[in-house]
């Protein structure tokens, strides 16, 4: 955020949390960010350097949004907006309180994403190519050996040694 770039354009740098949830980690990034506004750019108007955006694949989730205590202040102040978005369908955003479309031809500045537990819902596909030129489908195994039943249970981070 300390871009001087981004101090000669009013246009915020957009951080995009695609497939949002409970807003638990947008809520998170924000007191941060806040809490380092002593090293934002100074803008001429005083409009905000970045605008925080909530995306799920549903508008189902904007009255919990809208209506959350904590959330609502950052709405009113204008560092948080909200869109409908498909990660595998959509091409652009629409924000819903600002009425912007985001789309690739209207952004100044790069764009921060966020994917937090979005990529396991997904459909994923990999392929290579060989040096042949043919088009071969990747497959991904994963595979454990055995590990103490105890520290299944536990699910403890220790038992990440244990995949291969």
């Amino acid at each position: 955020l300390t871009n001087p770039e981004a101090n000669r354009s009013m246009q915020p740098i957009y951080i995009i949390e695609i497939g949002a949830g409970a807003a638990k980690l947008c809520y998170v990034m924000l007191q941060k960010l806040i809490s380092l506004r002593e090293f934002w750019p100074k803008r001429a108007n005083g409009a905000p350097v970045f605008k925080y955006v909530l995306t799920d694949s549903t508008s189902t989730s904007f009255d919990f949004f809208n209506n959350h205590p904590s959330l609502k202040p950052h709405f009113e102040s204008g560092l948080l907006d909200m869109a409908k978005f498909d990660a595998e369908l959509d091409q652009f955003l629409t924000l819903e309180k600002s009425n912007i479309v985001l789309r690739h031809d209207f952004l100044e500045h790069p764009v921060v994403m966020v994917a937090n537990y979005v990529f396991d819902s997904l459909r994923q596909d990999a392929f290579r190519v060989t040096k042949d030129g043919k088009i071969e489908e990747v497959l991904a195994t994963v595979t454990a050996i055995t590990a103490p039943i105890e520290l299944i249970i536990s699910r403890e981070p220790e038992l990440l040694k244990y995949i291969r």
